[in-house]
């Protein structure tokens, strides 16, 4: 399972804090797909925020 969580206090950027009961784990794009196998059709919607991350990564992930 993936590093990845979800911190239990989370600033919101406006003043406000979200708090959770623990942290969560994020499973890894890669890990649910392995996990699903070829039961299910998923479509993902890919959204780039970062111009320079668009262009160097999301082609190579696609395609990968």
């Amino acid at each position: 399972m993936s590093q990845l969580r979800i911190q239990r206090r989370i600033d919101r950027g406006d003043g406000t804090v979200v708090e959770y009961p623990s942290e969560e784990q994020i499973p890894l794009l890669d890990e649910v797909l392995d996990e699903c196998g070829d039961s299910l059709l998923i479509n993902i919607e890919m959204k780039a925020y970062a111009p320079n991350w668009s262009r160097r990564h999301t082609g190579t992930e696609v395609a990968g």
